[in-house]
């Protein structure tokens, strides 16, 4: 089952210095992550495209297609 709000990376992090980073702060979740990586296609394909990137509608259009993508995949994973 693949949790949206399970983190990406290990929930403990060794430093260089041999302590532990536990600050959860500096994560991305799976969901976070899943609409990060559709945002990069969807930016890239609308350059590609040459379309107008530059206005502020166009923009919240991808993004919330981008978290509507992370969605459909964190639903397609949990299918059985």
């Amino acid at each position: 089952m693949t949790n949206p709000n399970d983190f990406v990376s290990p929930s403990t992090h060794q430093n260089s210095d041999g302590t532990h980073d536990f600050n959860i702060n500096k994560r991305l979740t799976k969901r976070e992550y899943f609409a990060a990586m559709a945002l990069q296609g969807l930016c890239v394909q609308a350059i590609a495209g040459s379309h107008n990137s530059d206005t502020e509608s166009f923009n919240i259009e991808k993004a919330d297609h981008a978290v509507n993508l992370a969605d459909a995949l964190i639903n397609a994973l949990n299918k059985q």
